[in-house]
């Protein structure tokens, strides 16, 4: 095997060009971990099983009366959970987009909305019950398909609502589909509090489709430091504040810290550190789980559970790294890679693994890691000046008739605003200057350039990515054209220049031109004519090629020179129709497509 000394004395393992030992061995672990899962050899963990929800019985039945929750506080959460429907609808008509921050909706103002001028007892209520409830409930909670998966909130109430208009509110119901909260609700936002009290609210209201998976921001440390306990105090009090607080913080200890969906799907905040462990050891594990129960070293693996992080084979400093390695984020926590996932999931039985914990820079809300088997998911959108979209996972069982039944994993996206807010002000400043005066911009703009051309996985989305016939005015006659949207590349192909940014709207002629059209200069600014493409090559881009998304290359060739020209579409597949008609173009010219 191959090993790099790296700075600081840490030494990873490479994965070499051919196959190597580590491999095989993870390979032979994959195997050997399927055959002891399977129920001829697995009695140990049916053993376990029975015995921990005997446990979990007797401990609900031994809290002051068992688990029921009184009437009373079950109408009072629906109530919240209504109120919180009616805002919800209320974001959604809003003119326009905003941060969580910029919302008008905060303090007491919007506590009062949601829990009613009593809000304190509601509060407190509300955790009490729910405290309750999860005593009932087994650390592994276990929920069957269809089921919502979120990540990271981060007390940003209003994306959590929008996210609810957008992809479906939790209801009761046989078939409605079970809601899991993967970890950090609260921290960092300005709403951590009224956040934590509509999904206690959802959890009184429907007790076994709605399940919270704790995080590492479910602690009084990582409160007391990001600000959820000052939220508390300056709402309520510092009496009141420091009662609720506490009152949380009980609630906290008693949260399941996985969820397995469907038997197949793993839900875990952070990560599943060494992947020693099995899933029989998660129901084993005794609550509450408070400051001191984390710091023992026996517990190191529960900390993992809550801190560990994926080594992603798309940082090429990691590529091929295997193993278990110290994580930046502490001696408690750990890195793993992907065949630590394989083997892990091939010794439970399982087909995928869910985690949150990481927001990525301008990310989609997901990603996808390890052979397909780790995902990522983060809700919260434009999450500490990100600029990430917010994501849900959508998980459901598909029938396919003979074969059996197929579980699907979907992710669903909430459009960043400050993406959104960047491409508007780019259309806006080329719709008012034909593209022209680039130059003269002001600070705003300025910075959504930058960080436009920092966007490699979604830059220049448009509402409308069909082709249609328009009129072509370039020459006054009537003639059908193939026309779209195309931004013209720095020459080289390998990045975009703000200075080459001009080009909105590209068509294509009968006649066989490709015309860009200045109506401020009444010119042609690009004018390819079917001479010109005699010959061309028209290739697509791939993204090791080129950093930006929906590229291609139109190389001209004549007697003398060859000149190559770059554009990128605002879609993958428009990409695909551009090129197919430039190819059609080519060949009808004589060229070779």
């Amino acid at each position: 095997s191959d090993s790099k000394e790296r700075p600081g004395g840490d030494r990873r393992l490479k994965r070499a060009p051919t196959i190597t030992d580590h491999e095989k061995v993870t390979l032979w672990a994959i195997l050997v971990g399927r055959l002891l899962h399977t129920r001829v050899l697995d009695f140990t963990a049916y053993g376990d099983l029975h015995v921990v929800k005997r446990r979990i019985h007797c401990a609900a039945s031994g809290d002051r009366g068992g688990h029921t929750v009184m009437a009373g506080v079950v109408e009072r959460a629906r109530l919240v959970v209504k109120q919180a429907e009616q805002l919800a609808k209320l974001v959604a008509t809003e003119a326009r987009d905003k941060y969580d921050c910029e919302w008008e909706f905060r303090g007491t103002g919007l506590l009062e909305r949601l829990f009613s001028t009593e809000y304190l007892d509601t509060l407190v209520l509300l955790g009490n019950a729910t405290r309750k409830i999860l005593i009932a409930q087994p650390v592994l909670a276990e929920v069957p398909s269809p089921a919502k998966i979120f990540g990271d909130i981060h007390g940003q109430l209003r994306d959590l609502l929008l996210l609810f208009v957008a992809f479906g509110f939790p209801v009761g119901g046989q078939e409605a589909p079970c809601f899991v909260f993967n970890g950090d609700f609260v921290d960092r936002g300005d709403h951590s509090l009224a956040v934590i009290g509509l999904l206690f609210a959802l959890k009184v209201s429907f007790p076994k489709k709605i399940w919270l998976v704790r995080g590492n921001h479910e602690d009084k440390a990582m409160n007391e430091k990001y600000g959820f306990k000052d939220e508390c105090v300056d709402m309520l009090g510092k009496n009141f504040g420091r009662k609720v607080y506490l009152n949380i913080h009980k609630v906290f200890d008693q949260l399941p810290v996985a969820c397995l969906i469907a038997g197949k799907i793993l839900c875990v905040h952070g990560g599943i550190g060494d992947g020693t462990w099995k899933l029989g050891d998660l129901r084993s594990i005794r609550r509450p789980l408070g400051s001191k129960e984390f710091c023992d070293p026996k517990n190191q693996w529960i900390v993992n559970l809550l801190w560990s992080d994926p080594i992603e084979e798309d940082d090429e400093r990691m590529q091929g790294v295997f193993g278990v390695h110290p994580s930046p984020r502490g001696q408690f926590s750990s890195q793993f890679a992907w065949n630590v996932t394989r083997t892990f999931c091939a010794r439970n039985g399982l087909g995928l693994i869910v985690r949150s914990h990481q927001s990525k820079q301008d990310s989609l809300g997901f990603s996808i890691m390890h052979d397909n088997m780790l995902v990522r998911v983060f809700s919260a959108r434009d999450y500490e000046g990100h600029g990430n979209d917010g994501a849900v996972l959508s998980v459901q069982t598909v029938s396919y008739g003979d074969h059996g039944d197929l579980l699907t994993v979907r992710p669903q996206v909430l459009r960043s605003f400050s993406k959104a807010a960047d491409e508007a002000i780019i259309h806006k400043l080329f719709e008012a200057n034909e593209g022209d005066a680039i130059e003269r911009r002001n600070t705003r703009e300025d910075l959504a350039l930058q960080r436009m051309q920092r966007r490699r996985q979604a830059i220049f989305r448009t509402k409308n990515r069909r082709i249609k016939v328009e009129q072509d005015s370039t020459d006054g006659q009537k003639n059908s054209v193939f026309k779209a949207m195309l931004w013209k590349l720095k020459a080289g192909g390998d990045c975009m220049s703000p200075d080459s940014w001009f080009h909105r709207s590209m068509w294509i002629s009968k006649s066989g031109s490709l015309v860009y059209w200045s109506k401020r200069e009444n010119r042609a600014l690009i004018h390819f004519t079917e001479k010109d493409l005699i010959g061309a090559h028209i290739r697509e881009l791939a993204s090791g090629d080129c950093c930006i998304p929906w590229a291609f290359e139109v190389v001209l060739q004549n007697d003398s020179a060859t000149s190559v020209t770059g554009f990128a579409a605002d879609g993958a597949e428009m990409r695909s129709a551009w090129v197919a008609e430039l190819r059609k173009l080519a060949a009808r010219s004589g060229g070779t497509p």
